[in-house]
């Protein structure tokens, strides 16, 4: 089942007098001229959350995130004018948007916009829309995970996206829209069936991804080619298995696991190649570091698919 955020959006015309004598249209940043626009995202943010577990690892505790755990922290609200530039930016976190977070105020000028709407559940890098000095236009703007150093990024969360028109007419009743965000990442999940505690000397095992497609581009919705430069360490949420969140493509990247030999903790590196990892669906790689156990039958492999992606995952064994 396609997993959407269903989010109602109530507009709201607030109308200021004009003189009769004026006949031309006043500027679009004429403070008279602008209409309130309210979005309400509340309801489905915790409908979303309420779909997981939400318990995340306790410091110092050494046990790991539940299954699935995710938590919508951030959203971002873009107006673009009919030119396609920006007029409008907000952003909401829990931690400094706590009261209000899930419910977006503005104003805009009468006329033909387009409202981006994006829910992660990290912070993201906005730069190329949120810093003042860069182009205003839509055609230069996308986002993509946050970094952590010139070339290391941090994992992608859970991430939904939607692109809408709006009019805003000077005068008229207000407005209802319902709006359906979608979610524009796959899941990468790879289960390591002989991984050693994370505790044991040799125990260290570090998951990575290249090449990466780091950003989605607002304007034609299209995610940027894959590089090798990013670093990028995959998040292990048991001692058998490592979760991540990808821009869903059809670009083929290899995985690549570092560990260590269990007796004499040598490094060593597993590479899985010619893997994707599709919009709303899971790519599950499974197998073993140190030999297939010897045993009849073979392995024995278990996938358990979360209803709320497409049923259809892409199994790879190793």
């Amino acid at each position: 089942m396609k997993r959407v955020l269903f989010l109602p959006l109530l507009v709201s015309m607030l109308f200021a007098c004009k003189k009769d004598a004026v006949k031309n249209d006043p500027p679009v940043d004429s403070v008279s001229d602008k209409k309130a626009i309210s979005i309400s995202i509340a309801d489905f943010i915790r409908e979303e959350e309420n779909m997981r577990s939400a318990k995340k690892k306790q410091p110092n505790s050494g046990t790991y995130a539940k299954e699935d755990s995710a938590r919508i922290s951030d959203i971002y609200y873009i107006a673009y004018n009919s030119n396609g530039n920006k007029v409008s930016l907000i952003h909401q976190d829990t931690v400094n948007q706590s009261s209000s977070f899930g419910t977006i105020s503005d104003s805009l000028a009468s006329g033909s916009y387009t409202i981006v709407l994006i829910a992660s559940e990290k912070p993201l890098y906005t730069e190329t829309f949120t810093s003042p000095v860069n182009n205003p236009n839509i055609s230069s703007h996308s986002f993509g995970p946050a970094f952590l150093g010139a070339v290391a990024i941090n994992p992608l969360g859970d991430l939904f996206f939607k692109k809408i028109q709006v009019d805003i007419a000077p005068t008229g009743n207000p407005t209802s829209l319902e709006v359906t965000l979608n979610r524009i990442v796959g899941k990468l999940e790879v289960n390591i069936l002989d991984a050693l505690p994370a505790t044991d000397p040799n125990g260290y095992i570090g998951v990575q991804v290249t090449p990466l497609s780091i950003a989605f581009n607002l304007a034609d919705e299209s995610i940027s080619q894959p590089e090798s430069i990013w670093q990028w360490i995959g998040t292990r949420t048991s001692q058998h298995t490592f979760k991540d969140y990808l821009f869903g493509a059809n670009n083929e990247f290899n995985v690549v696991i570092s560990y260590k030999d269990k007796n004499t903790g040598a490094d060593l590196v597993k590479t899985i190649e010619h893997v994707t990892c599709h919009t709303n669906k899971k790519t599950i790689i499974t197998g073993y570091l140190y030999g297939t156990p010897n045993h009849p039958g073979g392995p024995d492999y278990q996938v358990k698919l979360n209803q709320s992606w497409d049923s259809d995952s892409t199994v790879i064994n190793f």
